[in-house]
């Protein structure tokens, strides 16, 4: 995979998105995207990969029978996969949009939102939404700056706006009508 490997993007620890650029083919030094692949998760998380592809040639013959062949990759678009964190009754453009635009690029690694997403974090719509039992203020500072109400792993977000945080709470008021609870009790 060395070959094929063209960069990384990994969230760390602290939340800290790291873009990991392709290593020159005769680089000095260990190529730094390899350290992230083999250590398994345990120095940060990989959420995007940039691969070569190579076509197939019509046939191919091994003599060791214990190699493995990549036999598909399927690309899905993003609001294929993730469908149920789509403020879909919101109006483009719209505050609700724009939050979630901001839960996707610095949240979604971790949180889910109707159990699509990150399994770090807890869902924050179902069974019911942060907004739905927290007050509104309480949860803007939480997302701000987590460490002052419990000791987390969860990053602060300093770095947003007000602006940018009444956005986020206008996503979660939107989602909240917008329930899909794949493990709701029958």
């Amino acid at each position: 995979i060395e070959d094929l490997l063209l960069g990384l993007d990994v969230v760390l620890a602290d939340g800290t998105l790291v873009q990991i650029p392709a290593h020159p083919r005769f680089g000095f030094g260990p190529p730094l995207a390899h350290l992230f692949v083999g250590a398994e998760g345990t120095l940060g998380i990989v959420v995007a990969a940039s691969l070569r592809v190579i076509p197939m040639p019509a046939s191919r013959v091994y003599s060791d029978p214990s190699l493995i062949e990549l036999a598909s990759i399927e690309i899905v678009h993003f609001d294929q996969k993730y469908s149920y964190t789509l403020p879909s009754s919101a109006a483009a453009g719209s505050p609700a949009w724009k939050g979630f635009e901001i839960f996707r690029a610095q949240c979604l690694s971790c949180h889910s939102i109707n159990g699509q997403g990150g399994k770090v974090g807890p869902d924050l719509n179902v069974p019911q939404s942060i907004v739905e039992y927290r007050p509104i203020e309480q949860v803007k500072a939480y997302i701000r700056d987590p460490q002052t109400f419990r000791y987390s792993t969860m990053p602060a977000h300093r770095d947003l706006s007000d602006a940018q945080l009444d956005q986020l709470i206008g996503y979660f008021k939107v989602m909240k009508s917008l329930k899909h609870d794949p493990g709701a009790r029958q």
